[in-house]
């Protein structure tokens, strides 16, 4: 563009109007605002081109733009030239609708209205003679290098003799920009740009050339990255009071070789280069360092560090804090098992010496909290791991407090405390229940311990109080010694509720089982078998009843110490005809049952004088007797 001096000219309007005091400039016919309008049409019939973009640019700012109407006109309306200069142009760009692009010097400064007339683009009627092609992906974008593939899908009917891509820091990028050839011919290439520079925004394009001309694909933008390193830093390892493992991993160079990494640290955080750091060689990857000489019981920051041309890259912050020198053990407190009444086997682990050799290790224990060395002890050993070892001469049934200890250069370190009582040293027996063997009845034990003493007498105590034992007041049987099974035969003339226990004795004492609680009367009641269970029959009622006054007796019946009777159900009840020899007390009567006639809105009754079955309504005219029963659980 020749661009006029409107700087001048308005200069020159200025002094002339104030020699002649007003002036209007526009009345001189000098306009600072132009309205630039034009057209765009095809090369062979002039007829208008819809959709071409329309910009005034510098191929890196664009100044306005527009894209032609469906009379392939267009209107910049009021371009200032003096934010213009002689670096912008128009640009009429085709590429989207496939026809070539075309670049106008930019007239019209100091007019009103600037007219292009109509500007020629190639015959869009021979567009099908210009290849196709395509930009397809951007990869691999580093700082100064990014990897771009482009296709030719058709060649037009003409041979494409070049092709690649073109880029540029501005959009719509032409071969009047940056450009990498890709051999020629249809189908994929891929490009290589290098000499990128680094944080910067670039445009590309692939094109394609033949005979008749070049066409580009769809604009692809990608951002180069810093060039620094990528770095992180890993958690501390292996810490102990003077020293830790640390390391990073460089996953990215950033483009440039890294040459040197490693970890920095202090105690105040933000650690960097300038204070304490320790290198650990070059290049991409993980890598480790040991930081020694550090103080005991402090808290260090660290972070992993990494070097390329364009500077230095510091990853996260961890921190950890050295140990205070002394041995360590578990969350878990000793751990106690086979108590005896004189001994204790126990167990624990040192998992950590401190930084300096474990010289003793072992358990403490006292009949008061939190035992130390300066009591009872024991020294199992040195160095870190297991621990296991008995504790004996203890006192039995009693309460001891016990802990591992660990001592090194330091001092003595303790594990959580556990506590453990001694075994009494008495037997341990259980009480069976009382079953009647016709007319005795029977109970027993099980001696299951001897409590480490032999036992040397065993049996069982009964009696009409709770809680019977060897005093006088109870009776008891004598069933031989040592451990397991024993039964013993109850007095049968006793009556009413008796209570039961077994016992057992040694030289340390006797021992007694479970209490179980029995009433004679009901062990003395009746049974029958239905089914496969036992069930207890009630004693006979005098009484005659209604259906329900029957039923509400036996759900209401609390007799021989048990409240859940219940009245029989049909076939319990033809069973119970079956066996009304070894049952005893029954009439010549009917008797109810529970079960329930739908057919005839009735309840089943059975008759013990033929064992026939019958039914009755709920009624004062039919009145039967009943038997409860309760199942001998």
């Amino acid at each position: 563009m020749k661009k006029r001096n409107l700087f001048w000219l308005v200069t020159a309007a200025l002094l002339t109007l104030y020699a002649a005091c007003v002036k209007d400039l526009e009345k001189e016919g000098i306009y600072t605002n132009t309205n630039i309008i034009g057209s765009v049409v095809e090369k062979s019939t002039l007829q208008p081109i819809e959709g071409v973009l329309v910009q005034i640019t510098d191929g890196t700012h664009i100044h306005a733009s527009v894209q032609t109407n469906s009379r392939g006109a267009f209107v910049l309306e009021d371009v200032n030239f003096e934010e213009v200069n002689n670096d912008y142009y128009l640009w009429i760009d085709g590429s989207q609708l496939q026809l070539p692009s075309k670049q106008e010097e930019l007239k019209g400064v100091g007019r009103k209205v600037y007219d292009y007339k109509a500007i020629v683009l190639y015959d869009k009627t021979n567009a099908a003679l210009l290849p196709v092609v395509k930009t397809d992906s951007v990869t691999e974008v580093s700082a100064v290098y990014a990897k771009v593939k482009g296709e030719v899908i058709s060649d037009g009917g003409h041979e494409v003799t070049q092709r690649g891509v073109c880029y540029a820091t501005h959009q719509t990028p032409t071969l009047d920009d940056s450009v990498t050839t890709a051999g020629k011919g249809q189908g994929y290439f891929t490009c290589s740009i290098t000499g990128l520079a680094v944080s910067t925004t670039y445009y590309v394009r692939a094109y394609a050339t033949n005979s008749i001309g070049t066409v580009y694909g769809a604009q692809k933008t990608f951002t180069t990255t810093s060039g620094f390193p990528v770095v992180s830093t890993d958690a501390a390892a292996n810490v102990t009071a003077t020293s830790a493992k640390c390391g990073g991993n460089v996953s990215d160079n950033g483009g440039f070789t890294i040459i040197s990494r490693g970890i920095c640290w202090n105690s105040i955080g933000n650690p960097d280069t300038n204070g304490s750091h320790l290198s650990s060689g070059t290049g991409n990857g993980t890598f480790n360092v040991n930081l020694t000489g550090l103080e005991m019981g402090k808290t260090y920051h660290v972070r992993a560090y990494a070097v390329n041309q364009m500077g230095i890259s510091y990853g996260n912050e961890i921190n950890f804090t050295t140990s205070n020198g002394m041995p360590s053990f578990g969350n878990d407190p000793v751990w106690v098992k086979s108590i005896k009444t004189e001994s204790v086997v126990c167990y624990s682990e040192v998992i950590g010496d401190g930084g300096f050799p474990v010289i003793a290790k072992g358990f403490c224990w006292s009949t008061n909290q939190y035992p130390t060395i300066d009591g009872d002890n024991n020294n199992l050993g040195t160095g870190t791991g297991k621990l296991t070892g008995s504790i004996t001469g203890l006192t039995r049934n009693t309460t001891y407090y016990v802990r591992a200890y660990a001592t090194n250069s330091q001092g003595t370190s303790y594990s959580e405390q556990n506590s453990f009582t001694t075994a009494n040293g008495l037997p341990t027996v259980t009480t069976t229940a009382v079953t009647m063997n016709g007319k005795t009845a029977v109970s027993g034990g099980n001696v299951t311990s001897d409590g480490g003493y032999p036992v040397t007498e065993r049996g069982i105590c009964y009696g009409v109080y709770p809680n019977p034992d060897l005093t006088s007041a109870y009776i008891h049987t004598s069933d031989g010694s040592g451990t397991g099974y024993f039964s013993s035969i109850i007095d049968s003339t006793m009556t009413g509720t008796v209570y039961v226990r077994a016992y057992a004795t040694n030289s340390s004492g006797t021992a007694y089982g479970n209490q179980i609680t029995v009433n004679y009367d009901y062990l003395a009641l009746p049974s029958f078998t239905f089914n496969g269970h036992t069930y207890k029959v009630a004693p006979l009622s005098n009484n005659f009843f209604k259906w329900s006054d029957a039923k509400s007796y036996c759900d209401n019946l609390t007799s021989y110490g048990y409240n859940d009777w219940t009245m029989p159900t049909k076939d319990q009840l033809l069973q119970m005809y079956e066996d009304r020899q070894s049952i005893g007390g029954f009439g010549t009567d009917y008797y109810w049952s529970s079960t329930y006639n739908y057919a005839y809105s009735s309840y089943y009754d059975v008759s013990f004088s033929s064992g026939s079955v019958g039914y009755d309504t709920d009624s004062y005219n039919n009145k039967h007797k009943v038997r409860p029963i309760r199942e001998d659980k």
